[in-house]
């Protein structure tokens, strides 16, 4: 959208001149600090929204957890906002908030978070690789919080799922920390 181009030029960017009072040396977390309040004067809230899902998980990657929540919450109360009958808008914040909860060992709330995007996708009906990569990602912080039986039924679909897709996956391959991403199960033949 117009309004995030003109965010990052206008105000991300120009947060990175060496003429500002950051200096030459300015590091991502610099940039970031400095735009962080200019984000709620977007006018536009599914514009905001983005703004702080992109922020928020430039956040979680550089290991700064409660400030990519803020974010991420911030933008997800947005969306619920902007669409109150809806969760499936806000698919991709729920999954990158219990990315958050996982890289922080908060497992049980990835967990509960990953229950509710695999829930929302099934319930739209496309067996897709999203859905097989949610439930990828629900399996592990299954497993890590312990919860093996629930992780165990999980595989089972999965794999069902894995086959109707043409990419028979190997139950123990559901298990891997490798197939988080998308783009590794689209690989897999």
């Amino acid at each position: 959208s117009d309004d995030v181009l003109n965010f990052i030029t206008k105000d991300l960017l120009s947060a990175a001149n060496p003429n500002n009072s950051l200096g030459d040396k300015v590091t991502v977390r610099d940039v970031l600090d400095q735009v962080e309040s200019k984000i709620d004067q977007v006018r536009d809230k599914e514009t905001q929204a983005t703004i702080h899902v992109t922020v928020g998980i430039i956040y979680r990657k550089l290991g700064h957890f409660q400030t990519s929540e803020s974010h991420l919450l911030k933008a997800l109360n947005l969306h619920d906002d902007l669409y109150p009958n809806s969760r499936k808008e806000s698919l991709e914040i729920i999954e990158e908030l219990a990315s958050v909860y996982r890289d922080e060992g908060q497992f049980n709330e990835a967990a509960k978070l990953m229950r509710e995007v695999v829930s929302i996708l099934e319930q739209d009906g496309n067996i897709n690789i999203d859905l097989l990569t949610s439930m990828t990602k629900l399996v592990l912080v299954l497993r890590w919080s312990g919860e093996i039986i629930e992780a165990e039924s999980i595989i089972n679909k999965a794999y069902t799922i894995s086959i109707d897709l043409g990419k028979e996956i190997e139950r123990e391959e559901l298990k891997s920390e490798d197939l988080l991403d998308k783009d590794e199960l689209q690989k897999i033949k």
